[in-house]
């Protein structure tokens, strides 16, 4: 009975941390393709399809370089959306420079759907709270 008694208090405290997560999107309600960004839960969310490289010859590798391209769309497309949203409201530069800088530290893969032809949508979040505050900024 002892031995159990700590694995119950981890098992407890590993339930509780996991209810406290932010939500991630389940696969059955991942997009297909592309999508705008969007704030949803306090999170600025975008998909983007990325393509398997086609000088690559293995399945895992083209799996691989289609992840790291949809990545790099969907943070392309966050910081041109950052950049709409700054130059609808004349944002300083300065706030620009420090969404930007929010934009490559802490947008993370939050998601992935694999398809069949080797190609994956990736969704990236980027928390809300790491870009700078300017009034009008729908964030």
């Amino acid at each position: 009975m002892r031995f159990f008694a700590p694995l119950i208090v981890l098992l407890a405290l590993a339930s509780a941390a996991v209810a406290q997560a932010p939500t991630t999107p389940t696969l059955p309600t991942l997009p297909w393709g592309d999508t705008a960004p969007t704030v949803v839960e306090g999170e600025v969310r975008v998909a983007a399809l990325g393509t398997p490289d086609p000088r690559v010859g293995r399945w895992s590798a083209e799996r691989l370089s289609a992840r790291r391209r949809g990545e790099a769309r969907a943070k392309e497309r966050l910081h041109r959306w950052v950049d709409a949203q700054l130059g609808r409201v004349a944002a300083s530069p300065r706030a620009a420079t420090v969404a930007h800088r929010a934009v490559d530290r802490h947008a993370e893969v939050r998601a992935v759907r694999p398809l069949v032809d080797a190609s994956a949508v990736v969704l990236v979040g980027l928390p809300a709270e790491r870009l700078p505050d300017v009034e009008g900024v729908p964030w």
